[in-house]
Parts: structure tokens; sequence; C-alpha cells
């Protein structure tokens, strides 16, 4: 059996991060090597949720089925899965961290059959497989947060507009010029100009 485990840190809240990695149905949003998922059973998400995922292998594509088997909300998941070739199995723990989340992905693959013959080179391909994910979850992680950051700041200065609007419209019932109305100086004789 070949087994690898990633540490990935994110500046996610942690039910956020739970959120993300525990629904299979999004791992296609972060992980390069998913060509496709999406769920086969309906929300909420749950113990017993299966997913069907489609991933990208050397030029291949392969299908796998996947159900949560245990389901510890926002700490701790556990996915089975696989096809009559390979069992997968994914054990997924979180814990927060200041202000965001380590995240402790195992992954661990059996071949079965005829298919055991693969073991080295499994063992050679699992850890490179499984940091691509890491580093998308990553990268996915910093999106959210540069993207609700954006929002945030944009939602502050609409708020500051709206306040610097009704100033000048303050200002403009007061009296208060404007650039369409001209200001005059009057202009005394003798002055020096």
């Amino acid at each position: 059996m070949a087994r690898h485990v990633e540490v990935i840190d994110v500046a996610l809240p942690i039910e956020e991060a739970f959120a993300t990695v525990a629904d299979f149905a999004r791992t296609a949003d972060w992980d390069p090597g998913v060509v496709s998922s999406k769920a086969t059973t309906k929300a909420p998400l749950r113990k017993g949720s299966r997913f069907r995922v489609e991933v990208g292998l050397l030029g291949r594509t392969a299908t796998y089925g996947y159900a949560i088997t245990e389901f510890e909300p926002p700490s701790r998941v556990v996915l089975h899965g696989g096809d009559g070739h390979m069992q997968l199995f994914d054990e997924i723990t979180l814990v927060s961290r200041g202000r965001g989340t380590r995240i402790t992905w195992e992954v661990r693959c059996e071949l079965s059959g005829i298919g055991r013959l693969a073991n080295p080179l499994l063992d050679l391909a699992l850890p490179v497989i499984v940091r691509r994910g890491a580093e998308g979850l990553r990268r996915y992680a910093r999106t959210v947060v540069m993207r609700d950051h954006s929002a945030k700041r944009g939602r502050k200065r609409a708020a500051k507009g709206r306040k610097n609007g009704e100033r000048v419209a303050r200002g403009h019932r007061a009296g208060a010029a404007t650039a369409a109305e001209p200001i005059t100086v009057p202009v005394t004789e003798g002055a020096v100009s």
C-alpha cells in the first residue's frame, strides 16, 4: 500500500476549510489532477455522502466513486474511494491555527489483483499526485482570501462613497459652491493684482 501525507496551512477559517476539503464535489475547484467531480447524493454533507471523481492520470481519465466513512465537522473527514482495481483512503484532519487552518491530508492507495505489480510505480507517483493537490489547495485558499478581501474593500469603498455623497449633497443644500457654480470675488478699485 502506498501512503503519503501533506500538511497544508491555509488562511481560511476552519469551517470554510472543512467545507472545501470534505465536499469531494468541490475537488475539481482546487486539485489540478481532478478533471471533474460531483456529488451523487443529496445535501447536506454527512457520513455516507457519495461522489464521482474523474482523475487525469498519464493522459487518461479514471473515474472513482468516493464515500464519506467518518464525518466530524469541522475537524476530520475520512473518505474511501476507488474502482475495481484500486482502493483509495483519504483522511483529512483540520486544526485552527491563529487566523487560519492547518490541514493534514493523508492518502493511502492499494492496488488489487494483477495491478499490485505496479505498486513500486505507485510508491513513486502518489507523493507527486498528492503534492500537486496540496499546492492546488494552497492556491485556491489564497484566491478565496484575496477575493474576500477585495469584496470587503469594495463594500467599504461603496459605504465611504455613500457617506461622501451625503456630505456633498448636504453641502450643496447649505449653499456651498459646486463646479457648476462659479465663485465671484469682488474686486476693489486700486487693488494690486
